[in-house]
């Protein structure tokens, strides 16, 4: 199976914004960004914040454009412009002045400050400029402008979705609240960066671990702004010092400071145990699609598919390059521990894969689609054609035939009724042929 390397990871490098300073990691040989947006802590308001991501740029990677085949982009170089809707009181910086970051090369951008903004998410706009070079007849490619665009530009040049999440998003919540999840369907959800914001009124905050292992305990100590010492404080627990320790459990506190004036706040302390792990594997052609179905609160983890690769999603595909017997392995983990499952799987298609001697050519557009597309292809030979389309969870959500007419050109319209966003494996064999490409439902 042909696959697109995205570049998409390479643009969203730009993802997070930035403390003053931060050091740049060594080249892995695995472009792409960490942390991913749904892991950045939240920003808390009155309290000062820091986030470092870091970057490795790609050097080249693969593309199977229509009609020319599979080609080698190679990525000459990637510029952040700027990145904007971030939330008053932060600022961000780069660790290279330019911004500009060349073949291979890693990088790091952080954020800081101390916000009082509103409560909620700011999607940020990130602009980037791209520099590729592709062989001819494509040649050289300038990509720019906001990500969400350029990613489009690039889709556009290969005629396949790049399929990666290029949103990122700074989530502001009172201190001592639970960071919630990022909402990516209500658009109104987004809110405008405020021009500026200043703290108001005499705030009280509690700062410790949110999360205790089975049985353990934490310390929780509470803070004040704007308020004058000395300060009078009584816990829920009846504690009247700045700092206690507790296991599970909601904890409030109200405070007088010198001047009479009140502020409470509460904070949750939640029970986490080890995870459990566990998965689903689902062997399509070349390719196998995992899926976690273990238990516990996740907060990382990876598959290995036998040493020939790695991913870190719950779920995902892996494209295996040679037929064997191969053990994939899982492993998830949290701050209470780790634990590992492992299944055997056997490819043994390779070899018979993609066009062989019965189709010359294999189109599907437009892609990404709204679930309605056309199959196109060209035979040199009589032959039927089964095509099948799975979603990620190895589930068949299509099936149909035709027979192809070897020299003449066939066009298939396929409705995917209702089907959900997302991507969807499409899988087509024509005798010795079968050729497996990847649908970007929006």
């Amino acid at each position: 199976m042909k696959q697109l390397i995205t570049l998409t990871v390479a643009i969203i490098l730009f993802s997070v914004n930035a403390w003053a300073q931060c050091t740049p990691n060594s080249p892995t040989g695995s472009p792409g960004l960490t942390p991913v947006t749904d892991s950045l802590a939240c920003v808390e308001i009155g309290n000062p914040y820091s986030e470092v991501v870091f970057l490795e740029n790609f050097d080249n990677f693969s593309a199977t454009v229509p009609i020319i085949g599979q080609i080698t982009i190679t990525v000459d170089s990637l510029r952040i412009d700027s990145i904007t809707n971030i939330p008053c009181g932060l600022t961000w910086a780069a660790n290279k002045p330019s911004r500009t970051y060349y073949s291979g090369e890693t990088g790091c951008i952080a954020v800081s400050g101390n916000s009082f903004e509103n409560v909620g998410q700011y999607r940020l706009n990130i602009y980037v400029h791209v520099w590729a070079t592709a062989p001819f007849p494509i040649g050289a490619q300038d990509f720019q402008g906001e990500a969400s665009d350029v990613v489009g530009q690039v889709e556009s040049l290969t005629g396949q979705s790049l399929g990666v999440d290029f949103d990122y998003y700074l989530r502001v919540i009172n201190a001592g609240d639970p960071c919630p999840n990022i909402d990516r369907v209500d658009p109104n959800a987004n809110l405008t960066a405020s021009a500026s914001c200043a703290p108001t009124g005499f705030t009280a905050t509690i700062s410790g671990n949110t999360e205790v292992c089975n049985s353990e305990t934490t310390t929780l100590t509470v803070s004040f702004i704007n308020g004058t010492a000395p300060y009078t404080i009584l816990w829920s627990s009846g504690s009247t010092a700045t700092d206690i320790t507790v296991s599970a459990g909601t904890y409030g506190v109200t405070a007088i400071d010198n001047n009479g004036d009140t502020a409470t706040t509460s904070i949750t302390v939640t029970s986490n145990s080890s995870p459990v792990s566990g998965f689903t594997v689902t062997v399509l052609g070349d390719s196998v699609v995992v899926v976690y179905n273990g238990s516990g609160n996740v907060t990382s983890g990876s598959y290995d598919f036998g040493g020939q690769g790695t991913i870190t999603t719950p779920e995902g595909s892996f494209v295996f390059s040679a037929n064997g017997t191969y053990t994939i392995t899982q492993i998830v983990n949290n701050d209470c521990g780790s634990d590992t499952s492992t299944q055997d799987v056997t490819i043994n298609v390779i070899g018979i894969n993609e066009l062989g001697s019965t189709l010359s050519a294999v189109q599907v557009s437009p892609n990404p689609s709204n679930g309605s597309f056309n199959l196109k292809l060209v035979a040199l030979e009589n032959s039927p054609v089964s095509v099948k389309i799975y979603n990620l969870q190895g589930q068949q959500v299509y099936a149909s035939s035709f027979d192809a007419v070897a020299g003449q050109a066939s066009s298939q319209a396929i409705e995917l009724n209702n089907a959900a966003s997302g991507i969807y494996i499409i899988q087509i064999q024509a005798n010795d042929a079968l050729v497996t490409q990847k649908l970007m439902v929006k």
